[in-house]
């Protein structure tokens, strides 16, 4: 499944300088309408346009991990994965806790940040791959496995909507935080 998601600077609070000033400056308003598809322009016609090294493309067109992150997640988890007050949970120092304990490793699969994001699934896969590995390495297992496609498809199946609170303060519970 490839979806390409245009590029809304609304969701951009926290993206690099270099890439910003990129989209600000109008690379976007620059691809052309074969590489914007219907929706708009994409990080992938930004990058072939500009030919910007930093942003490397999957075979479905998203961006690398760090990007997707920056596009799709950090407008409500910050670049640092930390809390945004009352709303979103930090996962800096956190979030590869989960994976020590049984059903933590579901439940990152399940929140529905995870699974309404507009990516792949192999790409939201690399995304929470990428996310455990940068936020929280202190507590990453030693036999830690990267996510897959299946995962995510399976915890978009499944999601926990509103009961993601609560099934993240009784996994929280279990490991003293």
């Amino acid at each position: 499944m490839s979806r390409r998601r245009p590029v809304s600077l609304i969701l951009l609070p926290g993206l690099q300088a270099g890439l910003l000033a990129g989209l600000v400056a109008g690379s976007l308003a620059s691809c052309s309408e074969a590489e914007a598809g219907p929706g708009g322009p994409t990080v992938a016609g930004w990058v072939s346009q500009t030919g910007n090294a930093q942003a490397t493309l999957r075979p479905d067109g998203h961006a690398s991990p760090a990007i997707d992150y920056a596009l799709n997640c950090q407008g409500c988890h910050l670049a640092d994965g930390a809390a945004t007050d009352g709303k979103v949970p930090a996962m800096a120092g956190v979030v590869a806790r989960f994976l020590s304990m049984p059903g933590g490793r579901e439940y990152l699969l399940r929140v529905p940040g995870v699974t309404n994001a507009d990516l792949s699934d192999a790409a939201l896969a690399d995304v929470m791959t990428y996310v455990v590995r940068t936020q929280d390495a202190e507590h990453l297992p030693a036999d830690f496995q990267p996510f897959t496609a299946a995962e995510i498809a399976a915890g978009r199946a499944d999601p926990l909507m509103n009961r993601a609170n609560d099934e993240r303060a009784r996994l929280i519970r279990k490991f003293g935080l």
